[in-house]
Order: C-alpha cells, then sequence, then structure tokens
C-alpha cells in the first residue's frame, strides 16, 4: 500500500475474486465439514500408531444405512490419506465410512543389525538397498494379530453392519494380503493396487533364486486356501517398473483357476497419463481411486459386486480387552475404551502396555528364530517361511 497506494491495490484483488477457477470434483461443498478422529492408539507387536476417522456434518456421511469400515495402507511414501481422499472415498461407498488408517512400522535395530518393516513384512535393511526386500523377510504374524483384533474391536464397538474393505497401495497392498491370509473373516473385499507379493517369479542378480519362487508359491498356494471367500481386486499398470505386473498376474490367475472371486484390472495407458506426464510407471493412486475416472474403471463394478452380496455378516467377534490400544474420542467412544481404564492398564512403555522387558524378549526371541530360518534357506534345508 505504501509503494502502489491504496486504491491501486484494492483494484487487483477485486480483478482477482472476479476470476472463476474450475473447483476439484472432489472439493468442499456446502454441508460438509470435514473429517474428525473418533479414536487413535498404538501398536505393541511394532511401533506405529493407528487412526479412526468419520465424517462430520451434513453430507453422505451422515445417511441411513449400514456403517462400512474402510482400511488404508499406504506405500513406502508415507502417503498421508488427507481429508479429501476420504470424502471422495465416503462418497463412492454412498456414505456411513469409517476410515482406519494405520502408519507403517518403524525400523528398528536387533543389536547392530537395522531391521525394515513393509507392514508385516520384516526384512534386513542391507537387503531392501535395490527395493527387493519382500523377497528376503519374514511375516510378523504377532503384528497381522493385533492387527486383526483391532479390526474386529472396532467392528463390535462402533457397530459396523455394513462392509469390511481394506485398500492397499504398493507396499500397502503387500500388507493387505498378509492380514487377509492371516485371517480370512476379517474383511470382505481385499484391494492391493500397484502391489507385489512376498517373493518373486523374477531373475535377476540382487534376487536371491531359487528361494525368492519358493516364498512366491508358498504364497500362492496359501492364498488358494484362505481367500475363497474374500473377494479380491488387483489393480495393476502393465507397465509399472517398481511392481511387477506378471507376479500379480500370476496370483490372479491361481485364484481364479480355484474359483475364489478374484478380478485384476488392468490400468490403460490413457488411464495412467491423467496422472501426469512426471509422474512414474508406479503412480495410478488418484486415477483409480480417487478422481472421476475410478467411478467408471473401478468402483461402479466394486458396488455391484460387493453389495450384491447382501450384508456383511459372519465376522468372528474378538474379545472386548484390548490393553494395547490407547484412545480418546468423542460420543461414539465405548465406555470400557476411557482414559481411566488406559490409567488403569500398568503401562509403562509408552503407551503400548507392556513392560519393556517383555518387548525386548519378544523382538530377541523373534531375531533368533529369523535368524535361524535364514540360515536354514541358505543350505536350502527349509522353504517354509512362513
Amino acid at each position: 500500500k505504501n509503494l502502489f497506494g491504496s486504491d491501486l491495490v484494492s483494484t487487483i484483488f477485486d480483478r482477482i475474486n472476479c476470476f472463476s477457477f474450475p473447483p476439484h470434483p472432489y472439493a468442499m461443498v456446502p454441508g460438509w465439514s470435514g473429517v474428525e478422529t473418533i479414536a487413535t492408539g498404538h501398536f505393541t507387536s511394532a511401533d506405529c500408531n493407528w487412526k479412526l476417522y468419520r465424517m462430520k456434518g451434513g453430507g453422505s456421511g451422515q445417511v441411513e444405512g449400514p456403517v462400512n469400515l474402510f482400511t488404508f495402507l499406504h506405500g513406502l511414501d508415507d502417503y498421508q490419506l488427507p481429508a479429501k481422499d476420504m470424502e471422495a472415498i465416503d462418497r463412492h461407498l454412498g456414505g456411513n465410512t469409517l476410515f482406519l488408517v494405520p502408519r507403517n512400522p518403524r525400523p528398528y535395530w536387533r543389536g547392530k543389525c537395522k531391521m525394515v518393516n513393509e507392514w508385516s513384512m520384516t526384512f534386513k535393511a542391507s537387503d531392501d538397498r535395490t527395493s527387493r526386500g519382500h523377497c528376503f523377510g519374514d511375516v510378523n504374524h504377532q503384528f497381522n494379530q493385533e492387527f486383526s483384533e483391532l479390526v474386529g474391536w472396532i467392528k463390535e464397538s462402533y457397530c459396523v453392519d455394513g462392509k469390511a474393505i481394506i485398500y492397499g497401495y504398493s507396499a500397502g497392498g503387500l500388507g493387505a494380503l498378509l492380514l487377509a491370509l492371516h485371517d480370512n473373516t476379517l474383511f470382505q473385499a481385499v484391494i492391493a493396487a500397484a502391489s507385489y507379493a512376498p517373493g518373486t517369479l523374477e531373475v535377476a542378480k540382487d534376487i536371491p533364486q531359487p528361494q525368492a519362487k519358493w516364498k512366491f508359491t508358498d504364497f500362492l498356494k496359501m492364498a488358494k486356501e484362505r481367500l475363497m471367500n474374500t473377494r479380491t481386486y488387483f489393480v495393476h499398470f502393465k507397465g509399472d517398473r517398481v511392481s511387477l505386473f506378471g507376479d500379480v498376474k500370476s496370483i490372479a490367475e491361481g485364484l481364479q483357476q480355484v474359483g475364489a472371486p478374484c478380478e485384476l484390472l488392468e490400468v490403460g495407458n490413457q488411464l495412467k497419463k491423467t496422472e501426469g506426464k512426471k509422474a512414474s510407471t508406479h503412480s495410478y493412486y488418484y486415477s483409480t481411486l480417487i478422481w472421476d475416472s475410478a467411478e467408471s474403471f473401478f468402483w461402479s463394478k466394486f458396488r455391484e459386486d460387493l453389495w450384491a452380496e447382501g450384508s456383511a455378516g459372519g465376522w468372528v467377534s474378538r474379545s472386548s480387552s484390548h490393553t494395547s490400544y490407547t484412545s480418546y474420542s468423542n460420543d461414539w467412544q465405548p465406555e470400557r475404551q476411557s482414559r481411566e481404564w488406559r490409567a488403569s492398564s500398568g503401562s509403562r512403555n509408552w503407551g503400548r502396555g507392556w513392560d519393556n522387558s517383555r518387548w525386548q524378549n519378544n523382538w530377541e526371541q523373534d531375531y533368533w528364530q529369523t535368524q535361524a530360518r535364514s540360515n536354514s534357506w541358505k543350505r536350502g534345508a527349509n522353504r517354509h517361511w512362513w
């Protein structure tokens, strides 16, 4: 104002306000006021937390009908699911959606060895120099069990009478598949986008073959047995250079051969280009899940397939004593999960619910078991990595 005078500045701002910018297809509209956190907590079997969200305000987030649970597992880019993405997904599902958004477990040290996690898959950092750690690692069943108990607790406590869906992108897809194998009663649908599996059929210098092929074969055999009643969707771009299309195609075809409800949705070149010219071959999250193009590519068929089966039902109710879940919320929060209950749980290790000695002993035990399996693999004596 001192340089140009107040009249000139006012004129400029008036002209700017006259411009009409096209809104985002899922921009905030009247009646919507974003999302709110209704519960949060930590996992005891891994160093990570989780949050549970719901829509607040009007719009399709508060409508009559069953309550759905959408679990989102991010990739290694640590993508934090924003409110606008939740609103888009909630619209596609018809409203009344709860969102469970955990974080990928942080790396930790076993002695002098740094360990890296891709959700429940754990491996040495030295084995992941070329992003092939899933060919070496082992499954953390303790994390999968705790995650399963959390989902069961949410279903029971927040009256989830609709569909329970888990979506994973890239490494999150790996985590979603391993969770579905651990307990095939939790989710009615598993969506693995740009995903990969334990092991691989690829032959390369940085991949331990034939061990990686054995691991992939064992995973596929188990998937055929445990995913017979779970709808599985693989969303993949054929030219993806990070997660191989051939591995995903082998899994989808194997599940279809035994009659499992599985479908492979191949991302075409035209749909992939909507992500932008600079997007990598591994980037097709928005065009297949969030934007308008996702409605015709995925959501319309997904709703037709899943909702044709009727209500969810059939999930196994878990125990009501979950001492590892540190929560706070508003009127949705069950009374047994109050702050007074948390204070009486005897937690001395950052709210995890276990003391330091038990935490350390469990990791030491897992470490030596992993070392034994690794040595057996080198001798070719033990192929049962699971």
